[in-house]
């Protein structure tokens, strides 16, 4: 993958009135592997997530800035979007 814009912008930090939404779906190959990336915000969107296993992503990147408090949050959104898909963690 090249490049990935965000598609879902975060209203809370206000994101929408100095960045655009991406358009991309963010698919990729890694080394032959069909792969998909995602940044932040993307991961609370289960069927952004879905629609990219179903086409056969087999690896989900997520990338994120999350504050340590709330590290649980971000490790149990990874999880259940992992079981959603019936991806390993």
């Amino acid at each position: 993958m090249k490049d990935y814009s965000k598609v879902h912008l975060f209203r809370l930090m206000k994101e929408e009135k100095y960045l655009s939404p991406g358009n991309k779906d963010g698919h990729f190959e890694l080394d032959g592997v069909p792969s998909a990336g995602f940044i932040c915000y993307d991961i609370r969107f289960p069927e952004w997530m879905r629609k990219h296993a179903l086409e056969g992503a087999e690896v989900l990147f997520v990338t994120a800035e999350w504050p340590k408090a709330r590290t649980v949050h971000w490790r149990n959104l990874l999880l259940t979007r992992a079981i959603e898909n019936q991806c390993m963690s």
